[in-house]
C-alpha cells in the first residue's frame, strides 16, 4: 500500500502516526506539546514531505486537517522551503479504501466521505 509505494521510490517513510505512539503522548499534560515537538523534529529530519490525502473531497480533506499536520505545513513553507512537498492521493498509492477500481465502505456515512453523493450506492453484505 502507501509504504511500498515508497519502497519503490527508494524512500524510507516517516509516518507520526506510526512511529509516535499516541497514547504515550496522551499521558502528558502538555497540550501537545511534546508530541507537536517530536512531529517537526521528525520533519526536520526528512528530505520529502508526502500529503496523503483523497483529492476527490479535496476541499473537505483539506478542511479537516489536524493542527499538527497544519504546523508541518506552515514549517514547510516559512522555514523548510528547501523540502520537496508532494501531495499524493490515496487512490494513486493503492490504499484499497481509495482505489477507485476496489473502492469499499464500512458505513453508509464513511461511504458518502469516501464517494461523495454523487456516486451510485455500494451493496452492503450482511
Amino acid at each position: 500500500m502507501g509504504k511500498s509505494t515508497s519502497y519503490k521510490e527508494r524512500l524510507c517513510p516517516i509516518s507520526p502516526q506510526n512511529i509516535l505512539s499516541y497514547f504515550l503522548y496522551h499521558s502528558f499534560d502538555d497540550n501537545g506539546t511534546r508530541y507537536l515537538k517530536d512531529r517537526l523534529t521528525l520533519l526536520a529530519k526528512s528530505d520529502i514531505y508526502w500529503l496523503c490525502i483523497d483529492s476527490i473531497n479535496l476541499k473537505d480533506e483539506l478542511n479537516k486537517l489536524d493542527q499538527n499536520t497544519l504546523a508541518e505545513l506552515y514549517m514547510l513553507n516559512t522555514i523548510y522551503t528547501d523540502k520537496a512537498v508532494k501531495i499524493i492521493d490515496w487512490g494513486d498509492i493503492n490504499v484499497p479504501k481509495y482505489d477507485k477500481s476496489k473502492m469499499w465502505a464500512l458505513t453508509s456515512k464513511e461511504q458518502e466521505e469516501i464517494l461523495g453523493s454523487n456516486w451510485p450506492p455500494i451493496e452492503f453484505k450482511k
